[in-house]
């Protein structure tokens, strides 16, 4: 009973040692628009938001925006751009907001969102085999993981802005001649 009892535990003991060392790393961008459908001469907001499984360590684009028949601006320092966790299909992911850009598109039709290309570096932490290891101030192993991905592209419709009705008018205050 004691001979089990004993492979029963070193059994156990080395069962983590046999477990995955390397975690996949599940990283997307979806590009956001705040409207289905911009008017012409209205400006939108368009917003790169990165999913990953794992914390973000460091996160670099390259890529610019240039589409043609539009202006994009930059938003600088935003109160959103603060990461999060979401649960999404039944996984955690942390969310960031990489961007925020205001466009405006100049004529009628759509306008499409450019792929943009992302290189991301996750920070994953070794579990320690020896439970006293952090209490004795060692600091934890780990690894870094760089991972790449693209945006997809996104297509929005462009619509000529509606001409205001007569009721609308004189709710407004303005007189119809």
């Amino acid at each position: 009973m004691k001979r089990y009892l004993f492979l029963l535990l070193t059994a156990l003991l080395f069962l983590p040692l046999s477990a995955r060392k390397t975690a996949e790393i599940d990283f997307f961008v979806r590009p956001e628009c705040d409207r289905s459908v911009v008017y012409t001469g209205d400006s939108c907001l368009v917003s790169l938001v990165l999913y990953a499984n794992a914390p973000f360590s460091r996160v670099e684009c390259n890529t610019t925006p240039k589409v043609k028949g539009t202006s994009w601006r930059k938003l600088r320092g935003s109160a959103h751009n603060a990461g999060r966790r979401v649960l999404e299909n039944g996984r955690v992911y942390y969310v960031y907001v990489w961007a925020s850009y205001v466009v405006k598109p100049e004529k009628e039709g759509k306008f499409t969102i450019p792929e943009f290309n992302f290189t991301g570096t996750f920070r994953l932490y070794e579990s320690s085999r020896n439970p006293f290891e952090r209490g004795f101030g060692r600091p934890r192993r780990y690894k870094d993981v760089e991972v790449s991905t693209k945006s997809k592209k996104a297509d929005v419709a462009v619509k000529e802005k509606p001409l205001r009705s007569t009721q609308e008018m004189m709710r407004s205050g303005g007189g119809v001649l």
